[in-house]
């Protein structure tokens, strides 16, 4: 298992969620993070949610190897200014890229930190960019999935809030100017699509993470380094033989294409 947490600009919320073998996600919770972005406790508040470890079923502690905030909205210097000093522990800086049919996540960052001689500072913030049509076609394929490599399991306690959320927009294809078929996402105006937009901050990281590349054996290792095959109080004593009880899948209706 390998946790990441997201964060979103506009109502700042947060989610959790793992992603085990075959990148099959299981979102876990989400609740309001912080209210204030640029209030020192906010900023404070994120890294303690960041070291806050998620226990595995075995009692091993977890710890988060990434997380991501949108840049976007009307603090993105405050998050560039958090970010850039936090990229080498797993802070991810990202953004909605604007054109259509772009990467989960782009190849290469940009630069956004300037030093006084208007040069791009190499050690300074870096900018992720996020193909969000891409992200929420591959979520939206893999909610029919019932179960195996890229079904998505959502706790049943998260509310209807989030099963809402999540199927807030639909895929509305048109005519440009040019005469191209292009995708745009619609949300419903009665919807609240944060847990959407967070879905796809945490595919994102799973990208950057390269989950999506891992082979079994790759899984395998990781996982007999994380977590013990078996852990026991006694040495001596045998394995629990007793199945883990699987979490129930809830099934989504998406909705239909116009």
């Amino acid at each position: 298992m390998v946790a990441a947490r997201v964060v979103g600009p506009a109502e700042d919320v947060l989610g959790t969620v793992k992603m085990l073998a075959g990148l099959l996600l299981v979102s876990l919770v989400a609740g309001v993070a912080v209210s204030v972005w640029q209030a020192q406790r906010a900023w404070q508040r994120l890294d303690a949610v960041r070291r806050t470890a998620l226990v595995h079923e075995s009692g091993v502690p977890i710890y988060i190897s990434a997380y991501a905030i949108d840049s976007g909205g009307h603090n993105t210097q405050d998050v560039y200014n958090y970010g850039g000093k936090r990229d080498r522990i797993g802070c991810v800086i990202i953004k909605g890229h604007s054109r259509p049919n772009k990467p989960i996540v782009s190849a290469v960052p940009t630069k956004v930190d300037v030093n006084w001689n208007g040069e791009r500072e190499d050690g300074g913030a870096r900018l992720w960019m996020v193909g969000t049509d891409t992200a929420k076609d591959w979520l939206y394929q893999r909610m029919k999935l019932v179960d195996g490599p890229g079904a998505h399991h959502m706790h049943k306690d998260l509310g209807e809030h989030w099963f809402n959320g999540i199927v807030a927009e639909r895929p509305r294809r048109r005519q440009d100017k040019k005469g191209r078929v292009v995708v745009d996402w619609v949300k419903d105006p009665n919807a609240r699509n944060e847990p959407l937009d967070l879905s796809v901050y945490n595919l994102v990281i799973a990208h950057k993470l390269g989950l999506h590349k891992k082979a079994q054996q790759e899984w395998d290792t990781l996982r007999a380094k994380l977590i013990p095959l078996v852990r026991t109080g006694d040495l001596l004593s045998a394995p629990d033989a007793t199945p883990p009880a699987v979490a129930p899948t809830v099934a989504l209706t998406l909705p239909p294409a116009p």
